[in-house]
């Protein structure tokens, strides 16, 4: 065979190899394009104090949870005056926040009026952790103390136990 054959040959098989290469990434970068825009953003976790307190129960063994459970039912009705007046606390806020002509006084009043409505609900919630923590195992309360944040901030303290 001529020299110029074999030359030719080989960079047949560059060009074709050359070819395959360039398909095979550009497949990749669809496929992984693809599945990003595609891919349904994920859903944020509920907020709601129902959905936090199922989580914490899902979090116990089955008869602390109920024992937890019964103590959340037990205050639900305080827990939600409490946040009703909370809610009416907002509402005052945002008023004197926008009043025309603006009043710091009240606006301090109406933040520190929040602040103790907010305090409320917690006050409730927490007497509620701590009436069904007498009854729990100790493995119940060793859990429930792994949702008591750390003071830490980051990725790490957003993670709660499973």
């Amino acid at each position: 065979m001529p020299p110029s054959a074999s030359a030719g040959r080989a960079r047949r098989w560059l060009l074709i190899a050359s070819l395959a290469l360039n398909v095979f990434f550009i497949g990749g970068l669809v496929s992984v394009a693809s599945h990003r825009f595609t891919r349904p953003p994920p859903t944020p976790a509920d907020r709601t104090l129902e959905a936090r307190i199922d989580r914490l129960t899902n979090s116990l063994p089955p008869q602390d949870a109920a024992l937890l459970q019964t103590q959340f039912r037990a205050v639900e009705a305080t827990v939600e005056r409490a946040r009703q007046a909370s809610r009416d606390a907002q509402q005052n806020v945002r008023v004197a926040l926008t009043a025309p002509t603006f009043d710091p006084d009240a606006a301090t009043q109406a933040l520190g009026a929040l602040r103790e409505a907010r305090e409320r609900i917690w006050i409730e919630i927490h007497s509620a952790l701590v009436k069904a923590a007498i009854a729990m195992s100790p493995e119940g309360r060793e859990r429930l103390a792994r949702w008591i944040p750390s003071g830490e901030t980051g990725p790490e303290q957003k993670k709660r136990p499973k």
